[in-house]
């Protein structure tokens, strides 16, 4: 049984310190790639839930220096979920994830 069948990730907006912003495609870090692959390969449902929207949260995946890393990912997550600093908005996603255990949901990132 995995203890965690699904991993959330609450991701901080990235914005290019430069002024003007450079034409970089958007990072992350290094062993994220790696990581939503192996989680794939074990079954494990990867998501993601940040301040900015599910739109631009593709879009950021889409062409993430790693290339497109969508098809690891199995949804977004935005505010309309609730504020990122209440923890009913955890709860709310749980929810709407069909999960009834906490203990089910491993949490990464910022929270």
């Amino acid at each position: 049984m995995l203890l965690y069948p699904c991993i959330l990730f609450p991701i901080r907006s990235y914005a290019c310190p430069q002024s003007p912003p450079c034409d970089r495609l958007p990072c992350c870090h290094r062993d994220v790639p790696d990581m939503l692959v192996e989680w794939r390969n074990a079954g494990i449902k990867s998501y993601i839930y940040s301040s900015g929207s599910r739109e631009a949260q593709r879009l950021f995946f889409e062409h993430s220096q790693a290339g497109d890393l969508r098809p690891f990912l199995c949804g977004f997550f935005d505010t309309t979920s609730g504020p990122k600093t209440e923890a009913a908005s955890y709860t709310n996603i749980q929810h709407t994830l069909g999960v009834d255990d906490a203990d089910q949901v491993g949490w990464w990132g910022h929270r």
